[in-house]
């Protein structure tokens, strides 16, 4: 379902506001005291209160310089009109000359200390938004109700990584740096406009009529821009994630010759971002015209403005420096979307993405109308009259399941491929709720899954065996990988259980992941062909060290060599059919169904 787009203004404010109200605590270096916590909000507020007095600081300079600079001018035109009438007056001017070069040495040397000292404290301002507004998503993207699954399979959502490495950071530094440049433009415009005004009404007049023509043709003409930008930002992340998806798969492209098939699909992405670059060089050349033509033009205005003034003797040399430098920093401040809109279309597209995905977060599945399978939390696995549907309700996979699996028993769902049997553990997970009935499972925590392909975290040897959270010794450890059949010098080989895990093959992985499973000793296990990639005798040994742990378990495969290791067969015979037969009634009903096969003339 369409969601109506939510402004940018309401997505500026829901992206920003959190950070400056959060009561996360902070880690913030002090010195002689060291680290010490410190809720995000007193942070950031401090940090901001800091560069408002610098921007106010800043600008008082400014205003300094521009008078010192008027007088300097003034000075110099003293002394070139007293030196051969009037020497005392020549003199006095000479040395009100040094001492207005003295003055804008010292507004120099303090205004060094206080734009180094403003960088430094906006980096940390900006370092530590990042920080919390990293720690935000990350905590909503990979929190208990697997919103990092939910997301995964929206199609508006690409590149959540991107997401929030990139943007994140893009967006912080961005609104910083507009803001900044907005509230210094308020200040500017305060503390120059009495400037200007004392110079010359008419040429105040004229600049605030100047900026607002050009602002409003600048957003005439680059709103282009906006759209450009957030297409270059989603095609630099599909060409990124392309060749993250060639870097994590090279053995099957190598195995499946597929080199030339990437290099085109590799190419054919990259042809997308150039393609698009294209259009925002043309668009940004537009801009950039106007822009420049606007910058060039300004400058003689108040020169135009101020000779007759100058000619007729009521004003001296140095007010056109004062009235050209008032101007222009009058100017820039409100022109300020015309010097800013490049970073401003860029901006917009950054909290276009960063605000769908936030929204993406909240955003709760839309079940109205349509048939939930209810969820019960108890310390037991079944099922009551479970109905179980695809999550766009187009089809059912099981109908009206009824199934109780006891305590220390194993049961095996067997079928064809396509009835269900991945299906019915996603449900059992939580992952689909699509259907009617009711699920009763345990705690989440108390549960293990073991799919076809196992989950091999970044980290160490040691990480992958106790991942999430099994306790065990190195010793504990080094039993258990030569229990589920490694070798005995697998660990060493790989430069120990602190050495990063890299290059297990798929059978490797899956005795890890056994291994995982047996040092965690849950109280349930779900087991999604778990060890399709072993030979029969090691998946055997497996299982019986499985049966032997008293772990409750639920297995998804198709070896018959596994059967013997469940108390009962679960098999789903299509079209939402099922039927429940204890293993050896099972195999019985296989056996003489092979023989039957086997008289049956060819």
């Amino acid at each position: 379902m369409n969601q109506p787009k939510t402004s940018m203004w309401r997505r500026i404010y829901a992206l920003c506001a959190p950070y400056w109200f959060a009561n996360d605590k902070q880690a913030v270096p002090l010195p002689f005291i060291g680290s010490v916590n410190v809720p995000a909000k007193w942070v950031g507020r401090t940090f901001l209160l800091l560069l408002l007095a610098g921007l106010v600081s800043i600008n008082m300079l400014n205003v300094k310089l521009n008078f010192a600079w008027g007088d300097i001018l003034n000075y110099l035109q003293d002394f070139a009109a007293n030196s051969a009438t009037d020497p005392a007056k020549a003199e006095a001017a000479k040395a009100s000359f040094f001492t207005a070069i003295y003055s804008i040495g010292m507004v120099f040397l303090y205004g060094t200390f206080i734009v180094v000292a403003y960088r430094w404290v906006r980096a940390k301002l900006a370092i530590s938004w990042r920080t919390w507004m990293t720690d935000h998503f990350v905590g909503r993207y990979l929190n208990k109700d697997g919103a990092h699954y939910r997301i995964g399979n929206l199609k508006h959502i690409d590149n959540p990584d991107e997401r929030i490495h990139q943007d994140i950071d893009a967006v912080v530094n961005q609104t910083l740096s507009l803001a900044l440049t907005f509230i210094d433009s308020i200040v500017t415009l305060i503390s120059f406009g009495a400037v200007l005004w004392a110079i010359s009404q008419n040429l105040t007049y004229i600049v605030i009529g100047y900026s607002l023509i050009g602002s409003v043709i600048i957003l005439l003409f680059g709103r282009r821009l906006v759209a450009l930008n957030f297409m270059q930002l989603k095609l630099e992340a599909d060409f990124r994630y392309g060749l993250i998806h060639v870097r994590n798969h090279t053995e099957a492209i190598r195995f499946y010759r597929g080199e030339e098939h990437e290099q085109r699909a590799v190419k054919g992405r990259f042809g997308q971002v150039v393609t698009n670059y294209h259009k925002l060089i043309n668009w940004t050349a537009n801009v950039g015209f106007f822009q420049t033509a606007f910058d060039y033009f300004v400058t003689i205005i108040p020169y135009l403005i101020i000779a007759p003034l100058f000619f007729a003797g009521e004003a001296k040399l140095g007010t056109f420096q004062q009235a050209s430098m008032a101007f222009g920093q009058i100017l820039g401040a409100l022109a300020v979307v015309v010097s800013s809109f490049q970073s401003l279309a860029q901006y917009a597209a950054n909290i276009d993405r960063l605000g769908g995905f936030d929204e993406a977060l909240k955003e709760k599945p839309n079940t109205q109308g349509k048939p939930t399978i209810k969820t019960v939390v108890e310390p037991r696995i079944a099922m009551q009259d479970l109905t179980l549907q695809t999550p766009d309700y187009a089809r059912t996979l099981i109908e009206r399941l009824n199934l109780e699996i006891k305590e220390g028993t194993g049961v095996i769902v067997m079928g064809r491929s396509g009835v269900g049997k991945s299906s019915l553990l996603r449900g059992l997970a939580g992952l689909w709720d699509s259907g009617n009935g009711t699920i009763v499972h345990p705690e989440l925590g108390e549960m293990m899954f073991l799919p076809q392909t196992p989950y091999m975290l970044l980290g160490t040897l040691r990480e992958q065996f106790t991942y999430p959270n099994a306790k065990a010794t190195d010793e504990e450890i080094h039993q258990m990988a030569v229990l589920v059949g490694l070798p005995e010098d697998f660990i060493s080989l790989r430069g120990g259980l602190d050495a990063e895990a890299k290059g297990l093959s798929l059978g490797e992985q899956q005795r890890v992941a056994f291994a995982r499973l047996l040092l965690a000793r849950p109280r349930y296990a779900i087991l999604d062909e778990a060890t399709s990639a072993l030979d029969i005798p090691l998946e055997q040994r497996l299982y019986s060290l499985l049966r032997n742990s008293g772990v409750t378990f639920i297995s998804v495969g198709h070896r018959p060599s596994v059967i013997k290791f469940h108390d009962a067969v679960l098999e789903l015979t299509g079209e939402g059919g099922w039927r429940i037969v204890p293993t050896a009634d099972f195999i019985v009903e296989a056996k003489a169904a092979r023989d039957r096969d086997e008289q049956e003339p060819r």
